[in-house]
């Protein structure tokens, strides 16, 4: 009996670092699902060791959460037509409780708009979850939010997202990751670094640009096999700033080599090196 458990062990080691880091089994993972074509920044879900990288799966999106800067670093997601409806805006906009205990939990009141002039701007879209009122409710959660210029959240920013759905409508599926870096942004309030949280000693960064990736496909299965150096591919990096809304999204287009330089990410590392290559240039 001992023998027989001593040699058990490594494989039940190897189990649990492979729920650790990849459950098999999650859907997430799986074709259609929000980590499908990989996890960017090899977030894990250890707050004591990845605090500023922390995977969280949410129903019908994935982020990792930076708990020093108290916003995502990325959220991924899939979206087509399926996902569209006529549910309403839910709006309500409320801290994460799947967060650690330990944690500050950012509320929906601690952007502080009338003194910092910066909006709750979704990373995946209440519209892009449209179907039923638990996945629009769902990306109301603070979590999916980072400081956004009303001139970027409404303007360039919502046009890129409606071209989006625009595409879904029209028989394509597409997989979406989009996210913050840098520090420091503009609002008509003025410049600011961070949003001092009111009696909690924490700040919430404000980021310099927010970027988009979308990979799109027509409607099908299989897909990482329908993915070649032909498959669309589009990438964007947008200034923080009032002056962005003097500019088309499509201006601000980017290679997706130059958003891993900028953020360190591995996007469409689920995909062949070869294809992948093609498709970053």
């Amino acid at each position: 009996m001992k023998k027989i458990l001593f040699t058990a062990a490594p494989l039940l080691i190897l189990l649990f670092v492979s729920f650790a880091g990849r459950p098999p089994a999650d859907p997430a993972y799986s074709e259609n699902g929000s980590l499908y074509l990989g996890n960017p920044s090899g977030a894990v879900r250890d707050e004591q060791n990845h605090a500023d990288n922390y995977l969280m799966i949410k129903n019908t999106y994935a982020l990792s959460y930076n708990n020093a800067a108290l916003q995502p670093n990325w959220v991924s997601w899939h979206l087509d037509a399926s996902d569209l409806g006529d549910i309403k805006r839910q709006s309500d906009f409320r801290a994460d409780d799947e967060l650690p205990d330990s944690w500050y939990a950012v509320k929906e009141s601690d952007y502080g708009y009338k003194e910092y002039g910066f909006d709750r701007g979704h990373m995946c879209p209440s519209a892009d979850r449209s179907k039923n009122v638990r996945d629009n409710s769902e990306t109301f959660l603070m979590t999916n939010m980072v400081p956004q210029t009303p001139n970027n959240n409404r303007i360039v920013w919502r046009l890129l997202e409606e071209y989006e759905r625009s595409l879904a409508a029209e028989g394509c599926e597409l997989y979406i990751v989009c996210g913050q870096a840098g520090s420091g942004g503009t609002s008509d309030k003025g410049f600011f670094s961070e949003i001092p949280v009111p009696d909690s000693g924490r700040a919430i960064k404000i980021p310099s640009y927010v970027w988009k990736v979308l990979l799109v496909l027509e409607n099908g299965t299989d897909d990482l096999k329908r993915i070649s150096a032909d498959t669309r591919v589009i990438a964007v990096l947008i200034p923080n700033t009032v002056e962005c809304a003097e500019k088309k999204w499509q201006d601000y287009s980017v290679s997706v080599d130059a958003l891993e330089a900028l953020t360190g990410y591995d996007f469409f590392s689920a995909v062949p090196d070869e294809i992948e290559r093609q498709l970053e240039d």
